[in-house]
Formats: C-alpha cells, structure tokens, sequence
C-alpha cells in the first residue's frame, strides 16, 4: 500500500475559498516591485490601510508615507503607488551611514525582531536570500556578507514584505507568472552605468531557471532585480497552457516612467481552477529499480519493508528472467528526488545489488482523503478517492475487515457484503 505525502512549494498559502484561487503575473512591459504593490491593490481584496498598518511592525518608521492613485496609462486604468521613505530612521549614529547600504543580515534582523507573522518573515526572508546569492555571485563574496544597495533601501524593503503581507492575506494557492520580459539599453544605479538587464537580474534568472524574452527597442531597464526577485521566488510555473480557469478579476499596476513603445503597465489576474477535474493531482516522483538473481524472496521482502519504512512511497518487485534464462526479481520502488540517495544506501545495504538506476515520471493521483467507518460496534479504517466525474469510491483497509471478519466468526466475504450496504 502506497505512502502518501504531501509535497508543495517552500510555502504554502490557503486559497481564498473552497476553490483553488490562483495568482497569474503578466509581465509585458516587465516588473518592479512598486508595480505588484499597485497592481495587487487594485485587484481590491486588500486595502492600502491594512497593508500599512501591517508595515508599521517591522518597527522601523512610526508612520509610513505611501501615495498610490489611479491614472490612466495608454488608455488602460491602473494604479500607482510609492513609499515616500525617511531613510534616517534607522540612521546608525555609530557608523555615520546612511542605510540605504544595508547588509544582508541588517535585513533579516529587521524581519526577525519584527511583530509580523512568520508566515511574512519566511517569505520576505527567501526573497531576499533571492537578492543575496545574485549579488554575491555578481560581486564575488558570499551572499551572507553582501550589502545591498537600491534594494537595501527602506522603499524596496517595503515592496519585498508587503508583497508577502497582501500574498498571506489574500491567501493564494498558486502564482503563475508569463516569462520575464527584459529592457534594452543602459541605466544609472549604485556602481555607474549599467547595460540592461543589470548584472543581478541576469544572475536571477540564471539561478532560478526562469524563461525570458528581450524587446527590440530601446526601452530602458524593465525588469529590475527586486521585481525579479519576487517574481522568480513565488512563480511555481511560467506557462498556462493547457489549463483550465476563469479569471475572477484583473488588477494593474504601473511605474513612474512613460515608455513610448508600449504601455507600461503589468496585469494581474486571480484566476479560478475550480472548473479542472480537481480530483486529480499531479507531481513528480522517481521509479528507481534495480535486478536481483541472487537472494530469496523472502530476504528481499524484508528489504523492502525497510525502503518502505524509510520513505518510498510505494515498493514491489516483479518476477523476471535475466541472461541465460535464469530466474530474478526486479526490485522497484518511488520516492521524491531528495530520498533517492538515501533509500538507495538502504538498497545496497539491504541486498545483494550493486547499482540501481533511476528516472524521473510524472504522476496523476486522484484526491483522497482518509475515513472512518462505524461497523458493528468498531470503527474500520477507510480511503475515500474521489474521481473526474465527481463521483467517489471507498476502500477500507484490507487488515481492519481481516480483523472484524475474526471477530465476528465470518468470512472476509461477508464483511464485503455487509459494508457494501453501508458504502
């Protein structure tokens, strides 16, 4: 019997209702992080005031400039928001120097002594360890000692954790995001003139295997490396095809500059997935197998029995017949990638192996949830699976009718036909 586990990404958020509500980022004229604040605001299920208040616990400003209006941007309507920051609130007198120039550990600090959420503090957090490997492999110095620049300042900060305050507010299942559009040209940051995209959003999109498009024209910097960031840590796919949703609504956000070639504005819509066959699942798992002419049947079930213990998801072996038509088994079991090394420690172990191969696959499982079932006077463990049509089926466990079928002086058959009354 299989071993079910609930896999996900590095966070998991609970959808808005009994419905899967997604999160798509359209990124046509790129991203920053002042534009997924403005366009998250005007999808309208949080309001400026909530997040705001919710800012005020990083404890680092008693009150926080923020202006966001609707303006209209190439005849689309969309709004436009800025923190109008005091940077010398958290002035360090000791070091006479702005903070603007923050480290990275500077950063955490401010998250972990803040009163929000954990929840925020590990979003926020992973966003920023996003920044800190691109900056440290730009600048040659281990991303833990980086000190960051433009995206140090208090503004930026503000973009990072509230885009995880409105995300853990809005409670969204899923971000999907298009691939990251890229600017041409050249712009002016910390260490002079840089072409576009800066070195940082390139070294993002390296690390993180995000798919991407570069314009024609000269249009400037698009993508800057805090919107990357925040992108490319939250997206769980850069494609809707073949996907089945309704759109529920649409938010835009845009910057402050104008670019002549296309309206500058990024769209983001929460999406229904409410109307695909919900009681499939799909992921990924690992088939390792390995062949075995040379122990008993019994050896080789204890081993299996200890790979199941250690994690597989599910083990079997396979009658087989191998050169010179000799009798043998094939010894198969799945797992999640991190377990393979592990479990195949507990092959080679456990029996007579000396190498195993293994492929990666993916999986369809239908939903399931576990039962309990009152039976004469005992309760029976039970797995409910629910198919496509909307229809579900129930199996109890094959040991609890063993044990009711003893008890009760009568054949397994007739435990079937009497829980086949009740199901």
């Amino acid at each position: 019997m299989s071993k079910e586990r609930q896999e996900g990404c590095w966070l998991t958020f609970l959808s808005m209702d009994n419905n899967r509500t997604s999160l798509y980022i359209e990124m046509h004229s790129g991203v920053s992080g002042d534009m997924l604040i403005s366009a998250l605001l005007d999808l309208e299920v949080v309001g400026a005031d909530f997040l705001l208040d919710q800012l005020k616990k990083l404890g680092v400003e008693k009150s926080i400039g923020f202006k966001c209006e609707k303006v209209i941007v190439s005849g689309i309507s969309a709004k436009r928001s800025h923190f109008q920051v005091d940077e010398t609130a958290l002035w360090d007198h000791s070091h006479h120097h702005r903070h603007e120039h923050r480290s990275y550990k500077d950063i955490l600090n401010i998250i972990d002594n803040s009163s929000l959420n954990e929840n925020i503090k590990i979003a926020s957090k992973k966003v920023f360890k996003t920044l800190a490997i691109a900056e440290g492999a730009v600048h040659g110095v281990h991303f833990e000692d980086i000190h960051f620049h433009e995206v140090g300042s208090l503004d930026a900060i503000y973009d990072i954790v509230g885009f995880a305050i409105l995300m853990d507010a809005m409670k969204i299942d899923k971000i999907f995001s298009s691939p990251f559009l890229l600017g041409r040209g050249e712009v002016r940051c910390a260490h002079g003139v840089m072409p576009v995209p800066v070195p940082a959003v390139v070294k993002i999109l390296e690390e993180k295997g995000c798919p991407s498009m570069q314009v024609v024209e000269n249009t400037g910097e698009l993508t800057t490396p805090t919107g990357c960031a925040i992108v490319a840590t939250y997206s769980q796919g850069f494609s809707l095809v073949d996907k089945n949703f309704r759109i529920k609504k649409v938010g835009y956000g845009t910057g402050h500059r104008i670019i002549s070639s296309r309206p500058n504005v990024l769209r983001l819509s929460l999406l229904d997935f409410s109307d695909e066959k919900q009681q499939e699942e799909r992921d990924q798992v690992y088939l390792v197998e390995t062949n075995i002419d040379d122990m008993s049947s019994e050896l080789l079930g204890d081993a299996l029995t200890m790979l199941m213990e250690a994690g597989a998801l599910d083990v079997w072996m396979s009658p087989i017949f191998m050169k010179k038509s000799r009798g043998a088994y094939k010894v198969s079991f799945l797992c999640e990638k991190k377990d393979v090394d592990h479990l195949g420690v507990i092959l080679f172990e456990n029996t007579s192996s000396i190498g195993f191969r293994y492929h990666q696959f993916d999986r369809v499982k239908l939903k399931r949830e576990n039962i309990e079932i009152p039976f004469y006077g005992s309760i029976l463990k039970a797995k409910k699976v629910y198919l496509p049509n909307g229809k579900s089926r129930v199996k109890v466990e094959f040991e609890d009718k063993k044990k009711m079928a003893t008890e009760l002086k009568c054949s397994l058959l007739d435990v079937d036909v009497e829980l086949s009354k009740l199901l």
